[in-house]
This record gives C-alpha cells, structure tokens and sequence, in this order.
C-alpha cells in the first residue's frame, strides 16, 4: 500500500505523488522510452518500499523544461481503466 495522492483522468489512475516524488503512470513500452531520458527512474514512493513496476518519475530538468506535460497528457490517455469492483 503506497501513501500519498492520486490524479485521474476519466476515472483513471495516471499520477502519483507521493514521498518518493510525481510519478507518471506508463504502459510497458512508454516506460521504456521515459526511462530512457537522463535521470528518469522508476518511482519508489518511500524509501522503504520497491521500485514501481509502473511508474516513472522524471529529471528536475524535464519537469522545468515542460517535458512533464507531454508525458502527463500521454499517460492520462492510455491510463487502463479501472478493475470493475465486486459486488458484497
């Protein structure tokens, strides 16, 4: 269980922030080319917890030079849809 806060886009999950820092929520093969610019890492949202499996926190230098935008707006847009709830 992570601490911290969620944004949504549509009733879907595509921010983070948390301790551990703003991370965008990515598919697999954005993940891959975010984690692919100078200081990208995947999130941890305390020290004390793994690395996310999906998402990914930018440099300081992306997220002054607007980069952050481009990559929320993406995520926010393939962000999957929620699980459908079980009724009790």
């Amino acid at each position: 269980m992570m601490g911290g806060f969620i944004g949504y886009a549509d009733g879907k999950v595509f921010v983070s922030i948390s301790p551990g820092g703003l991370g965008v929520k990515l598919l697999p093969a954005d993940q891959e080319r975010a984690l692919a610019r100078p200081g990208a890492t995947r999130m941890r949202h305390s020290a004390d917890q793994p690395y996310s499996k999906t998402y990914i926190t930018l440099s300081d230098k992306d997220i002054a030079d607007d980069v952050l935008a481009e990559w929320l707006l993406l995520a926010a847009k393939t962000a999957p849809s929620p699980k459908p709830r079980k009724k009790p």
